[in-house]
């Protein structure tokens, strides 16, 4: 909902976001949570590069204190390079938690993805 407190699911297998083959994409301070799918489901191909993922609240309420977790993964990444999650400034850091299946999930070709 608006106020970051309750799950307004979707549907079946709706992401929170969702990024295909894209060039230098900001995903930053949002409350992410409550999805039918991945919060952040990003699918890209060889040439995808340049993602970065600060200061989001993903599975949890505004707060960062109650789980409102995503049915599948808080972030899902395949075939994506230079995806920087999270950063050394408080700020930066994400809060990942509550989601049903992993916090972070990687498959296949992701090279260069500090977290």
């Amino acid at each position: 909902d608006i106020g970051g407190t309750v799950s307004l699911s979707g549907g079946a297998g709706i992401d929170g976001v969702l990024i295909t083959t894209s060039f230098d994409i900001l995903i930053q301070d949002n409350v992410i949570s409550g999805q039918a799918g991945n919060g952040v489901n990003i699918i890209g191909d060889a040439t995808s590069s340049g993602l970065d993922i600060l200061g989001n609240k993903i599975g949890t309420d505004f707060t960062g204190n109650v789980a409102i977790g995503n049915e599948l993964n808080g972030i899902s990444i395949l075939d994506f390079t230079n995806v920087n999650i999270g950063g050394t400034n408080i700020l930066d850091q994400n809060i990942i938690s509550g989601n049903l299946e992993n916090g972070i999930s990687v498959k296949r070709e992701v090279k260069g993805n500090p977290v």
